[in-house]
């Protein structure tokens, strides 16, 4: 009888003891969640700002770097004067038509005039007189503005105004195909602008942070197939 009871006492004293935890209530797992995923909202929150910063860092550096190469790229006017006096001459011939011939391409691209008659950094209203002129490019001229009379070339297809200081385009552009203006200034474009159907191309890119809306009238333009915005601020599309 001793060792029977020995025996029991011995087994119950070897067992062991296993503790469960108990399981978390329900609303505390979903508080968890719920933080868990309110801290990957605010992850990439802070992820899109920084990306954000970062583009923007980007587009000044660009206009810091354009500025630096347009004012690199502009002549030594006082070493070169008899030069550009002798491109002044060639340009105002040229202009003036007086010869009679139907000009219809003016390349002045890259060229850095010190005057043309009374204007500085711009183009005569005289260009009017070039009634079948086709292409006119004037881009990296260090334009601030085109004169209205641009209007009255009605046989104009190709303008090409890129890399100027241009922040704005008179109301009474050309009905030309091809429109380039990027690497600019502009705040906007007319309104008239719906009006020039003949539009194929529009190029207004790397206006940077002037650029930030269209006018409505860009929607009437049925024969538009090409319109590039990049580089720009422009928020909405909402007449295309």
């Amino acid at each position: 009888m001793g060792c029977s009871r020995s025996n029991k006492s011995s087994s119950l004293s070897s067992k062991t003891v296993v503790v469960v935890p108990s399981k978390k209530p329900r609303t505390t797992r979903t508080r968890e969640k719920r933080a868990e995923k309110e801290l990957e909202i605010y992850k990439e929150v802070v992820r899109l700002e920084e990306m954000h910063e970062a583009y923007e860092e980007q587009l000044r550096d660009a206009e810091v770097r354009l500025a630096e190469a347009y004012g690199s790229a502009v002549v030594d006017l006082e070493k070169e004067e008899d030069e550009v006096n002798i491109l002044n001459e060639e340009v105002v011939r040229i202009l003036e038509a007086e010869s009679g011939v139907a000009v219809k391409r003016v390349e002045l691209s890259g060229r850095h005039l010190r005057c043309l008659r009374e204007a500085s950094w711009s183009i005569p209203d005289s260009i009017a007189g070039l009634e079948k002129l086709e292409q006119l490019h004037v881009s990296c001229f260090l334009l601030v503005s085109l004169p209205n009379s641009v209007g009255l070339l009605l046989n104009l297809r190709v303008l090409n105004v890129s890399g100027n200081k241009l922040d704005a385009l008179p109301k009474s552009i050309a009905c030309c195909r091809y429109l380039d203006v990027h690497f600019n200034e502009l705040r906007g474009l007319p309104y008239a602008i719906g009006r020039l159907t003949t539009h194929e191309m529009l190029n207004l890119t790397s206006n940077f942070s002037d650029l930030t809306e269209l006018p409505e009238s860009i929607g009437d333009q049925t024969n538009l197939w090409e319109l590039d915005l990049r580089n720009n601020q422009i928020q909405a599309l909402t007449s295309l």
